[in-house]
């Protein structure tokens, strides 16, 4: 009896042991899968958030070059040193008003400020200031004055204006559109 016993023992023992490395194994085993579960899901979770952040500077690309035609707009409408080409235009939108009302002008005076003295008929000094206040161009006036001048002709009675303009935007209507 006691080989049978030995025997039953070391079944026993064997069963034990196997089951203790069984256990290990398994143990092991969840270890792992679980260590690979949470990098799966750490991955997918940076993986959602670089997606959303691509997708923000997608967005934000996407703003900035709205904001920068908006902005190009504006800073076309404001005066600013580099817009020589803006203060040339309105300049030859005056002599073009000049040709048309059929009026003298003497132009002087700083950005964004000149002083104008139109010389002229009183009906062409009066049509060349409705055409100046019609005009495409944002001015306000600081001052204004009218006189009669002396001529040698006798039969033109001959007027001078003197107005002193401040031009607010030398972008015309026309641009805006």
């Amino acid at each position: 009896m006691r080989e049978i016993n030995k025997k039953f023992l070391l079944t026993i023992l064997i069963f034990i042991i196997l089951n203790i490395v069984l256990v290990s194994f398994w143990v092991y085993l969840y270890i792992k899968m679980k260590e690979k579960s949470d990098y799966i899901f750490n991955t997918k979770k940076e993986i959602i958030i670089t997606e959303n952040n691509l997708n923000n500077i997608k967005l934000l690309e996407d703003s900035l070059v709205d904001i920068t035609k908006e902005k190009e707009i504006i800073d076309s409408v404001f005066l600013e040193s580099e817009r020589d080409d803006k203060i040339i235009n309105f300049i030859q939108y005056l002599e073009s008003l000049v040709e048309v009302a059929n009026v003298s002008l003497e132009l002087s005076g700083d950005v964004p400020k000149f002083d104008l003295k139109i010389k002229g008929e009183l009906e062409n000094i009066i049509k060349f200031t409705k055409f100046l206040d019609n005009m495409n161009y944002w001015i306000s006036y600081d001052k204004a004055g009218l006189q009669r001048t002396e001529n040698s002709d006798d039969i033109k009675v001959l007027w001078q204006a003197d107005l002193n303009i401040l031009v607010k935007s030398y972008l015309s209507k026309n641009e805006n559109n």
